[in-house]
Parts: structure tokens; sequence; C-alpha cells
């Protein structure tokens, strides 16, 4: 059997590897193509394209690697032509997916869709494109095969693939011993994002928010920064030393902040930590799923900011962790939400002080957390894995497009 995989970011690298790593289960001499990262490559992957090389957010950074996104998208049409898969899965990042996907229909491949856009914050249009060659979506939020299904588009719940790759059965204890913190340490996980313009963007300020929250509290914190495999660590080590060199040591000295940088194991310091500030995604779901109390920030680029205020006029939240069973009034939210020109250190620094010591509010996130943890944990419900549940399906979609070529013959 051969697969073409399509997985242009981090998070959608390892999600697309459990992913394979089930289909190998049935059919152990699968054939992998595409586009990926580390986690799929050993998995067999030989990438037309990296996804290093491609994770992009905002409309500016997609201008800027516009050549880089075009041409990957002719090799992998290339590849599928020379190929001729039995399927075609595309994992997340719709604005490449969008133009890659119709021309793999062409060629008389079924597309399934694993992480589909998120159709109901914009650009609903894409339902009408979406069925005219998409096979199969795999939701994994709840709320959405009701949204596919009401356009005619097949589409499934599998469940959160996060609880197969987070350390769900960690103790928060084991978690600290394996990063070597102390029992009684505060600790604060700092999560920027997993793309190097999200890093850029909120950088600085997610920093200073942690510097002005130490300070304001007059305790001692450890800050852990996870680095996605697709960025480079060694370069924001050196943003790392630039940053407190800013700082002074005098203003460090009177926080008493302690700040590392952890290579990809997001898990372990979201475990680890007494609270997090995450920038909004897929990792509000891994905080849940681990039960860190959050604050969650976002900070779009201009175009996008003004398309989301003045165009679009979305007022829902965005955090998925608040999207989870559904889309809820903004006094509903499990985590409070600080986006656009709000993101200040000194409004973050505020909302993580005002969080931290309320005993009550806190309870209450935690209790959240936990019943959302258990959501998660429980998936659809089948007593197989998210992976398992869409390997099932991308075989069902392969056998029904091999008898209906066995039929026009």
């Amino acid at each position: 059997m051969k697969v073409l995989v399509s997985a242009a970011e981090a998070s959608a690298d390892l999600h697309a590897s459990k992913l394979i790593e089930a289909l190998r289960r049935r059919v152990p001499d699968l054939q992998l193509a595409g586009i990926g990262g580390s986690h799929l490559e050993a998995q067999g992957l030989l990438p037309v394209a990296k996804a290093s090389d491609l994770a992009v957010m905002g409309s500016v950074e997609v201008l800027s690697k516009l050549p880089l996104i075009r041409r990957a998208g002719k090799a992998l049409l290339a590849q599928a032509a020379q190929l001729r898969p039995d399927v075609a899965v595309l994992v997340d990042y719709p604005g490449f997916h969008f133009r890659i996907g119709p021309e793999l229909k062409a060629l008389g491949i079924p597309v399934v869709y694993f992480i589909p856009p998120k159709v109901w914050v914009w650009r609903r249009s894409r339902l009408i494109s979406m069925k005219r060659w998409v096979s199969r979506v795999l939701c994994v939020l709840p709320f959405e095969p009701k949204i596919y299904g009401e356009a005619g588009i097949p589409a499934e719940y599998i469940g959160s693939p996060l609880v197969e790759e987070l350390p769900v059965d960690l103790s928060r204890q084991e978690a600290r011993a394996k990063l070597g913190l102390g029992a009684e340490e505060r600790v604060l996980a700092v999560m920027p994002g997993s793309r190097s313009s999200e890093m850029q963007r909120h950088w600085s300020v997610f920093l200073d928010s942690a510097a002005r929250f130490a300070g304001d509290l007059k305790q001692s914190w450890t800050v852990l920064i996870p680095v996605a495999s697709t960025l480079d660590l060694s370069f924001w080590q050196l943003e790392l030393e630039r940053w407190l060199r800013g700082r002074g040591l005098g203003h460090l000295e009177q926080s008493s902040l302690r700040v590392r940088l952890i290579q990809e194991d997001s898990g372990l310091v979201l475990r680890a930590a007494d609270l997090g500030l995450i920038k909004s995604g897929t990792s509000t779901l891994e905080a849940a799923v681990l039960e860190c109390p959050m604050v969650i920030a976002y900070r779009p680029g201009w175009v996008t900011s003004f398309a989301v205020k003045h165009v679009l006029k979305y007022r829902g939240p965005v955090g998925l962790v608040n999207l989870f069973r559904g889309i809820q009034e903004r006094s509903e939210l499990i985590a409070p939400e600080i986006l656009h020109e709000d993101v200040t250190s000194e409004r973050l620094a505020q909302e993580l002080v005002s969080l931290y010591t309320s005993p009550a509010r806190l309870q209450t996130m935690k209790a959240n957390l936990t019943a959302l943890r258990e959501q998660m944990l429980n998936g659809a419900g089948s007593g197989f894995t998210p992976s398992d549940r869409a390997a099932a399906a991308i075989l069902e979609v392969v056998s029904k497009a091999q008898l209906s070529e066995r039929g026009t013959k």
C-alpha cells in the first residue's frame, strides 16, 4: 500500500507519524512519501520538502515564503503522479492543502483530510470546495462532524491524537524529576508557539510577562520554554541570552527568575508546571489533558488581526481548550484569553497573578480541566486510540476507491 502524506508543521508531523504507525500495524509493507519532519522520517518518509521549511503563520510570512511553498506543492504533485498512491492524507495547513487537494483528486487519488480547517470560525465557503475533492474528514473536535456532515462531506470524530503523544499517566512529581526540578519549585510553562513567526511575535512579551509576574509576587519562579523540533534551539538560546542581558541582573535577582529552554518536551513541561502562559493553539489542549492551569494569549500579524476584527467580525473564543465542547460564550471560557493589542506584558502578568492568587478561581479551572481531560481520554468511546480509528477510516477509503475502480473497468 502506498500513502502520500503532507504534514507541514511540527504538530502535524507528530500526529501523522502516529497515524502511519497505526497503519503499519495493519499494512506492514506500507510505502510512504510526501512532506513531513523528523517524526515521519523515522517512519520511513523521504520528504520532497521539510516541515520546518514550510511552517508559517500569518499573511506576511506566507508571502515571504510563497516561492518555497509553491515549489513544495509542485514537488508533491509530481511525486504523487509518479508514485500513484492509494490514498493521500493531508494534515491541517489549509492554505497549502486547498490548492493541492483538488489536483490530487484530479489524479484519481482519494484524499483524506486529517485535522480539517476551522470552517466554523471563517470561510465556510471552503465546505463547498471540500465536497468536490475530499473523500473523508477525520475530526479531532467532537462538534465538527455535524458541520461537515450538514455540508454533505463524510466526516467522523476520531478523538484527540494528543492523548497518545503526551505523558498522560505521568505524575507531576515524576515529570519534575525527569526535568531535574525540585518538588517545591514554582514552575511557569511559557509556550510562545511552534512556528518561527509565532516565536518572534510572542517571545519578548511572554518573557517580559513572566519576569513581571515573578516580580509582582516577589517569589522565585522557574520558567520552562519548550522549543519545537522544527525550530533552531541554538538560535533561541542566543535570543534568551540577549533577553537576559537586556533585562539586567538587578531585576533578575529581585524576581529570582530562572529560565530554561527545553527541546520539544512540551508534555513534560506542562505536566510539571504550576501555571502556563500559552499561545492559542494545540498547546492549550495539551495543557488541558495534562491539567495545567493557563492563561491563553495570541498576537497575530496586523493583516490577520484586521481581518478577524473588521472583516470576519468573529467574537467567539480562539483557544482550542475553550472550543473543545463547542463554541461557547466568552463568559463560559475554561481559560482566559488575551488577544490582539491587549497582549502586553502588563496585561498578561496581571492575569497570571490574578489566577495564581485566587484559590477559588484556580480550583474551578482545575476541575474544568480534569473534566475535559476525561472527555479527551475517553475519545470517541470505541476503546480504540485516535490513530487506530484514523487508520481504520483510511483503509476503508482505500477499499472503497479500489472497489469503485474495479467497477468502472
